[in-house]
């Protein structure tokens, strides 16, 4: 094949319709906000994303981060983030904000002591939702300790789903 023949079929492949493959996966978690629709996906290691969506159709990247929960009680919209991966153990709050311009941003507000999983809306006002603690029990299980979303505070809390 002649050098300029090469280039064009380059050229052609690149420019091809996107396979589905490459499409954007369904989102593990989403909620309604501000007028359009904000989707979080986990698909492991640090492959993840919370995206807005406005009413508009125009998309907007938030943050480049595994989603694991999303809740909208009184005091705003918050998502849940982290990794759980070969001994990294690490997980985030953060705040969805709309600014005056209409600009939906994430604010982070708390580090979490681990990884978040299982993010359960109780209320209006209050979420639960389990944190691997890093440790495991003498069977080789995953330690979760529960802890309680009352507003925008974070605490330890009780009667979490299974493991806190």
């Amino acid at each position: 094949m002649s050098f300029p023949a090469a280039w064009m079929l380059a050229f052609a492949l690149v420019t091809a319709d996107t396979p589905a493959w490459t499409q954007p996966p369904e989102p593990d978690h989403s909620a309604y906000a501000f007028g359009g629709l904000l989707s979080g996906t986990d698909r492991g290691e640090w492959i993840g994303r919370l995206q807005f969506k406005d009413a508009s159709g125009n998309v907007r990247v938030l943050l480049e981060e595994n989603v694991l929960g999303i809740v909208e009680n009184t005091h705003g919209v918050f998502v849940f983030t982290g990794l759980a991966h070969l001994g990294l153990n690490e997980g985030q709050m953060y705040r969805i904000n709309r600014d005056e311009r209409g600009l939906v941003t994430a604010a982070l507000v708390r580090r979490l002591p681990g990884a978040p999983s299982q993010v359960i809306a109780l209320s209006k006002s209050k979420a639960l939702f389990l944190v691997f603690t890093g440790k495991f029990d003498a069977k080789g299980m995953l330690i979760f300790e529960c802890y309680s979303l009352n507003g925008d505070s974070i605490s330890r809390g009780t009667g979490c789903p299974q493991g806190g």
